[in-house]
């Protein structure tokens, strides 16, 4: 291993960079689609959000990934156990339904044996099914594909419970109006308590995001006002023909009147659908209501990685025991196909 005067490389040809600012631009043609792991994405989330980010990148091979820094339960999905641990995490440092590394598929054993190497517990999350490491599975993400061309078209193509869920949802809606800042800077201190208020209630929580972070990440925020008074936010990032469904906040007192959350969710169908979008990507967490609007679920790998024979072993013991487990019941949304996981 050698020394540069911005990176360290590895004898496998692997340069570790501290700050995104110092990558080769060709990271951006290795990272594709996925804009998360765009320099500029990267580099806001490392001022905003600072976890002891590092960015890996084999140029020869086409490689990269990031890793952080971050304490979490091991045993997040288990009812009976409870480990608080700070890892390595392989990922973006940012509560998304995205994979942190991009790899040709010829050169995924080699992504892996790096991986391994990386020390005694590194946790890959939001992985596609391609990694030869241990294999379990993190939250699903939820996806809608967009087959109508107005509201109304996906209104009726709704069955009839579904529909009348919606409808009544939407008439509690009426009388809210909904704003986009002009600009992101505007984001004020009421909106980031809303957000708080949504993270501490969250059932899984990984990293809490700062108020900077809303007021420089290159999205598009939301503001819903209940007579003249903000009650909550969402921020949505379009890339291409996809819609992505990024952080919402709001007042949980106003949820049960307002229907907020659900009435957040058929917001973005309708922006989706307005945007001639192909796709919504809703995330995670919240599976019942998203899956209640049609869209269906797209597992997402959790991998263990270590340099350990010993935690491997212990690893393949324990994989069942810190995955998720998938939200199980099925619903027919629409009159014609179904929601098939």
């Amino acid at each position: 291993m050698k020394m540069d005067t911005n990176c360290i490389i590895s004898s496998e040809g692997f340069q570790t960079f501290e700050h995104p600012d110092d990558i080769p631009e060709s990271w951006d043609d290795i990272a594709g689609g996925n804009i998360f792991l765009l320099r500029e994405s990267l580099s806001v989330l490392h001022n905003t959000n600072p976890c002891q980010q590092k960015y890996h990148f084999n140029q020869l091979d086409k490689i990269i990934f990031v890793t952080y820094r971050l304490r979490i339960n091991i045993f997040a999905f288990s009812e009976r156990m409870n480990l608080n641990k700070t890892v390595t995490v392989v990922g973006v440092p940012l509560s998304v339904a995205y994979k942190g590394y991009a790899c040709k598929p010829e050169n995924l054993d080699l992504l892996s044996r790096r991986l391994n190497s990386l020390g005694r517990l590194c946790i890959v999350l939001n992985g596609e099914e391609d990694l030869m490491l241990i294999k379990g599975y993190t939250l699903s993400e939820y996806v809608m594909d967009i087959r109508w061309n107005s509201m109304s078209d996906y209104i009726d193509a709704l069955r009839s419970h579904y529909r009348y869920r919606v409808l009544k949802s939407l008439r509690k809606f009426e009388l809210l109006q909904v704003e986009e800042l002009k600009s992101n800077h505007d984001f004020s201190d009421e909106l980031y308590a809303y957000y708080l208020e949504v993270f501490n209630k969250s059932q899984h929580k990984l990293e809490k995001l700062t108020i900077e972070f809303f007021r420089t990440y290159p999205s598009k925020i939301f503001v819903i006002y209940d007579n003249n008074h903000s009650i909550g936010f969402i921020q949505l990032k379009k890339q291409g023909d996809e819609l992505v469904f990024m952080f919402c906040g709001f007042d949980h007192h106003k949820n049960l009147s307002r229907d907020l959350y659900f009435n957040l969710l058929l917001f973005i169908v309708r922006m989706g659908i307005d945007s001639k979008c192909k796709t919504i990507r809703f995330g995670q967490t919240t599976e019942e209501s998203k899956a209640k609007i049609g869209a269906v679920e797209r597992r997402k790998s959790l991998y263990i990685a270590s340099n350990s024979k010993a935690l491997r072993f212990l690893g393949r013991m324990m994989i069942n025991a810190v995955s998720y487990r998938g939200y199980q019941i099925k619903h027919n949304v629409f009159k014609t196909g179904m929601c098939d996981k």
